[in-house]
């Protein structure tokens, strides 16, 4: 099963989500020390890791990351933590399920 969110992930409920998806998607949220790209971003980076915790994915990929980020591919990747199923995406991503 794919569970994916698009574009306003903060106004999404999660409890439509069944449990223990195999994959999400959530945009990226706003990093605190890049200033926001659009006055629409309001979830913070960090919540939006809580909320892929509390929905628990086998994957789970966040996009957006471009517009919200300031940083290259490469610095994001750096961000993935090996604990977490967190995973940023990019252009023409393709994910088995």
């Amino acid at each position: 099963m794919l569970a994916i969110v698009t574009d306003d992930s903060g106004a999404f409920n999660e409890s439509q989500i069944p449990s223990e998806p195999d994959a999400v998607v959530f945009e990226s949220g706003q990093f605190a020390d890049v200033p926001p790209a659009s006055p629409e971003v309001d979830d913070p980076h960090e919540a939006v890791r809580g909320r892929v915790s509390q929905v628990d994915p086998d994957s789970a990929y966040l996009n957006h990351v471009g517009h919200q980020s300031g940083r290259s591919y490469d610095d994001l990747r750096r961000l993935e933590r090996p604990d977490e199923p967190i995973r940023f995406a990019f252009d023409d991503l393709r994910v088995e399920v």
